[in-house]
């Protein structure tokens, strides 16, 4: 089975959003960077990954932006996912 990383479906909103406001623009690149990369399977997994940020649910996980003075929210499907 070939593993890619999580697909980030709306990098354009983050542009848009660095944007406008350009002292988030390192932090979500970074984050994009992170998450692209990511082969996180649950919550659990994303947690570990990123220690600050804040499980919402079993589908959506809060990530502080820019020095916690924005908050992205990120779904994610793990139906399927699962490691080879």
């Amino acid at each position: 089975m070939i593993w890619f990383g999580m697909r980030v479906i709306a990098r354009n909103v983050l542009v848009s959003f660095w944007g406008k406001h350009p002292e988030a623009k390192v932090s979500l690149e970074h984050w994009h960077t992170i998450a692209g990369a990511a082969q996180w399977t649950s919550t659990d997994e994303v947690q570990k990954a990123a220690p600050k940020a804040k499980v919402l649910n079993r589908e959506r996980v809060r990530f502080e932006v820019a020095g916690r003075n924005y908050r992205l929210v990120a779904a994610f499907d793990f139906v399927g996912r699962s490691p080879s």
